[in-house]
């Protein structure tokens, strides 16, 4: 063989290691890109099940809250007394242990237990409570004709 033969041969087998090493070069790189797209896909994929987790919590918890509401609605009695208003008072057979009580009935309708607080008498004779949540006067049973001022004070 002639010594340009040997050495175009020579130079083609360098040539085809620089081109593998190269390819194999290239399929690294390739590969080091999927793997960095495949981390930032799980990423992805772990934000969105941490996500769905506290989703679920929450829905967990608001169906718990849903069912002690209900149970807490069901030892009530919405009431009426007289005039057009209404109240929630305690049914009587569910708890005897518990001082009895008013609820608004505003609160309640919006999942609030909110105990009336007395607030005296009306000219009318009429019970006064107040809600302390939504500020709500409740003035409770018919009214009466106001009582005649008593002769002591007519002076």
């Amino acid at each position: 063989m002639p010594a340009s033969s040997t050495s175009t041969t020579m130079l083609v087998g360098s040539l085809k290691k620089i081109a593998a090493r190269l390819q194999y070069s290239t399929k690294l790189r390739l590969t080091s890109v999927e793997i960095e797209r495949l981390q930032r896909s799980i990423d992805t994929l772990l934000n969105a099940q941490t996500a769905l987790m506290e989703l679920l919590i929450d829905c967990e918890e608001g169906v718990e809250n849903c069912q002690a509401w209900e149970v807490a609605r069901d030892t009530y009695l919405l009431t009426d007394f007289g005039g057009g208003v209404f109240a929630y008072t305690l049914k009587t057979e569910k708890n005897r242990k518990t001082a009895t009580h008013r609820l608004c009935a505003n609160c309640f309708n919006e999942q609030r237990k909110t105990v009336l607080k007395s607030d005296g008498r009306s000219l009318f004779r009429q019970e006064i409570y107040k809600c302390t949540s939504c500020g709500t006067v409740f003035h409770m049973g018919l009214p009466h004709s106001p009582r005649p001022p008593s002769r002591a004070s007519c002076g």
